[in-house]
Formats: C-alpha cells, structure tokens, sequence
C-alpha cells in the first residue's frame, strides 16, 4: 500500500492529516485503511478522530446527515491544546519551588524530609 503522508507516530493529528481523513472517509475508505495510508497512524486513532469531529449537517430538502469536518477537527484539537486548565498558584514563591527540586532532585531526599525541612525554616 502506498503511503499519502508519513506522519508521526505519538504526536497529535496536524491540519494535512486531518484534510487526508476528511477525503479518504468520503471515499468510504476503512479506519485501518486510511491509518495506513498515514504512513501508520493505528486504526483506533482514525476511529477516534473521525468520531470527535462529527459535525450534523443539513441538506438541501432539510434532512440531516453527519460528516467528519477537518475545520470543526482543527478548531476544536486548537482549543483543546490552550484549555489545560490554570497554571501553578505559586505567584512568587519560586524560592519556595527552587528549594524543593533542589532537594528532592539533587540531594535525593524524600519528599516529606524536604517538607520538613521547610516547616523547621
């Protein structure tokens, strides 16, 4: 089988990738035959993308059909990537942070020594 595009394994889906699925699926094309089309990709990556980017569309006389939308699939992969939640509460206690990896990472003591060390400071 010829391969389209050689991705790369473990990282997530790109633009390309996901226009590839969009054109292959239409064709009726399998899960597994387009991951390998890839370059690779697993079956259930496939499987998975194109069922996270469903999007209901209306035809012309107003009945519904489902399809895969690499935009919806792009926007969505965009945002997912910046909504990771909130990041450390520390403000400005980096000392605080520096102290701690020094002593767990470097002097390699246990996390509970390293705490009561601070308690004692």
């Amino acid at each position: 089988m010829r391969h389209i595009y050689n991705s790369s394994k473990g990282k997530c889906l790109n633009h390309e990738e996901r226009l590839i699925i969009e054109a292959l699926s239409q064709t009726g094309l399998t899960e597994a035959g387009i991951g390998d089309r890839l370059g690779g990709r697993y079956e259930r990556t496939i499987k998975r993308e194109l069922e996270r980017r469903e999007v209901d569309m209306l035809n012309s006389d107003l009945t519904a059909r489902t399809v895969y939308s690499t935009v919806f699939g792009h926007q969505k992969q965009d945002y997912n990537t910046t909504a990771k939640g909130l990041g450390l509460k520390i403000a400005d206690g980096y000392e605080l942070v520096d102290f701690i990896e020094k002593e767990i990472i470097d002097e390699k003591k246990f996390p509970h020594v390293a705490a009561e060390e601070i308690k004692k400071a």
